[in-house]
């Protein structure tokens, strides 16, 4: 299950961006995995400041028809260097993810570098960071790199790849739509690990919605 940190849909790959100042947004989807379980996200998020971005999500993952698991996360991500079209930014992230058990989860960090091209049609991402598994009470190395194409107007084809230095990375593609521009966006991904093992694939159907004002 391809969980290293939650990060921007439709991508793992976070951008150096942040909610506009003074709003907030609300992202969330379901990802269907080959393993016939199911990960369900909503994500919240605010800029209260202009440069400081908390998210708080909330997670529902169905092992089976008999047992869940529900977790909550908890993030700020912050900017060095706003992103400008044709120009590249960098900022900063750090959070916690959490179950009923305060001795299992995943504490994590991780800096986000982003590069525009061609007037923003074509966006790069780069993140490398560190979690900490605490169930396993082991450190992990993550990092992740990713593309985005703006195809048509109120269309955008995404390709990522991501992992840790303890399995093995995977590939993760999509497109996607502004049912509403810069209001309301529908996303649809397949992924699967690098090995194109049959038992790692999984798809997911997203629907954010931005830029909701909160004062």
């Amino acid at each position: 299950m391809p969980t290293l940190v939650w990060a921007g849909r439709p991508f793992f790959t976070d951008d150096a961006g942040l909610t506009t100042a003074g709003k907030c947004q609300v992202e969330s989807w379901v990802q269907v995995n080959q393993s016939d379980t199911k990960d369900m996200w909503t994500v919240p998020a605010c800029n209260p400041s202009g440069n400081f971005e908390l998210s708080l999500g909330l997670n529902y993952f169905q092992v089976s028809q008999q047992e869940d698991v529900k977790s909550y996360l908890l993030q700020g991500k912050t900017l060095f260097r706003e992103l400008e079209a044709n120009s590249w930014g960098l900022g900063f992230a750090a959070g916690v993810i959490r179950s009923g058990q305060q001795s299992e989860g995943t504490d994590f960090a991780y800096f986000p570098l982003s590069i525009s091209a061609l007037d923003s049609d074509l966006m790069l991402h780069l993140n490398v960071g560190w979690l900490r598994d605490r169930t396993l009470s082991a450190n992990r190395s993550t990092w992740g790199v990713g593309a985005e194409y703006a195809l048509l107007p109120k269309a955008a084809l995404f390709l990522e790849a991501f992992g840790d230095d303890a399995q093995k990375p995977l590939w993760h593609s999509g497109l996607n739509v502004a049912l509403l521009p810069e209001r309301i966006y529908l996303n649809l991904t397949y992924g699967r690990n690098l090995a194109f093992a049959d038992d790692n694939r999984f798809y997911s159907i997203g629907l954010n919605f931005y830029s909701i004002p909160w004062r």
